[in-house]
């Protein structure tokens, strides 16, 4: 099935008038509103009155971010064409894409369950899940959001009350309201406990594969994910090339780190997990000569990926293919 048949059904709602608010007023309104949730959020929301949350929140970040009005009329850049997507895409299946339990289920019907870390448990609720009962090392998630995750690592002393705590936290968080990515709303708030990532000796190296219509175009490796003080990151092409862009405020690889052995191995598992899709990232990590799956991207940083240098922004959006009505 082509990407055109995929967003056949899309319709996509009237534009709201983008009418915007001073920073400043919509601020004050925010701390007004703060009684019902982060003042943050709220002006965000109240910056752009007239339209609904997930585009009021849509523009009010992409503004900060880029400094002009996002063009949603006539999206070209990648950024502009990913926020698009993430307002008007919204089958089903994309919940699917974005539920860490579910997700599993789309890897192993397409034939790559090898990939997957092994599955201790999933739970419906924090206090369900028997903490003192999982393994010595473990890694506990949530399935409806990003950065919410525990990792127990091999000899750790067990602070079983502060991750209960810490899980009563993620099931109190939306993230959909933070970036207006709509598909979390549908997601159960679930728990899982998964294999902890083995380390194998080093870092576990991540790639993150970058994929137009279901054809890879370029993977940023990313070394140090779990030593924050030294992590890097790079753009390669699919012949292990270093590209000559990289997102704002990244530190580069400061020479070129090794190929992946499986890269062609990876190449294909990309391919076929994002067959079809205008734009999916594929997370892959390669540990002791084995692929483990990471995570499906939808929309990156919320359609809000600062690139460097910027003309990169408008040749990535050249690779994204939008229903013909959209332009």
């Amino acid at each position: 099935m082509t990407v055109s048949d995929h967003l056949a059904d899309i319709t996509r709602p009237p534009m709201r008038a983008n009418f915007r608010l001073p920073t400043i007023l919509a601020r004050v309104l925010g701390l007004a509103a703060r009684p019902f949730g982060n003042s943050r959020f709220w002006a965000r929301r109240l910056e752009y009155p007239f339209c609904d949350w997930d585009e009021a929140v849509t523009r009010a970040i992409f503004r900060r971010v880029f400094g002009r009005e996002i063009d949603l009329k006539n999206p070209k850049t990648f950024n502009e064409k990913i926020s698009w997507l993430k307002l008007y895409d919204r089958r089903p299946v994309l919940t699917v894409f974005a539920d860490k339990v579910a997700v599993r289920d789309y890897v192993r019907e397409r034939g790559f369950g090898d990939i997957l870390l092994e599955l201790y448990g999933v739970w419906d609720r924090p206090e369900d899940v028997p903490v003192e009962d999982l393994p010595e090392a473990f890694a506990l998630k949530a399935a409806h959001g990003w950065r919410m995750n525990w990792l127990r690592q091999p000899g750790e002393p067990l602070r079983a009350d502060d991750v209960r705590r810490e899980m009563r936290r993620w099931a109190r968080t939306d993230h959909s309201l933070r970036r207006g990515e709509w598909q979390y709303r549908g997601v159960p708030r679930r728990i899982l406990a998964e294999r902890l990532l083995p380390i194998g000796g080093g870092e576990p190296r991540e790639y993150k594969f970058f994929c137009f219509g279901g054809v890879p175009k370029f993977v940023r490796h990313i070394d140090g994910r779990f030593d924050r003080g030294d992590m890097h990151k790079a753009n390669f092409d699919l012949d292990w090339r270093k590209l000559p862009f990289k997102r704002r405020g990244n530190i580069d690889f400061t020479g070129s780190p090794p190929r992946p052995r499986q890269l062609d191995r990876m190449i294909e598992i990309a391919a076929a997990l994002s067959a079809g899709e205008p734009f999916l990232r594929i997370d892959l990590y390669e540990v002791e000569g084995r692929i483990i799956f990471g995570e499906l991207t939808l929309r990156p940083d919320g359609g809000a990926l600062p690139l460097d240098p910027p003309e990169w922004d408008a040749r990535l959006g050249d690779w994204i293919e939008l229903p013909a009505r959209s332009r």
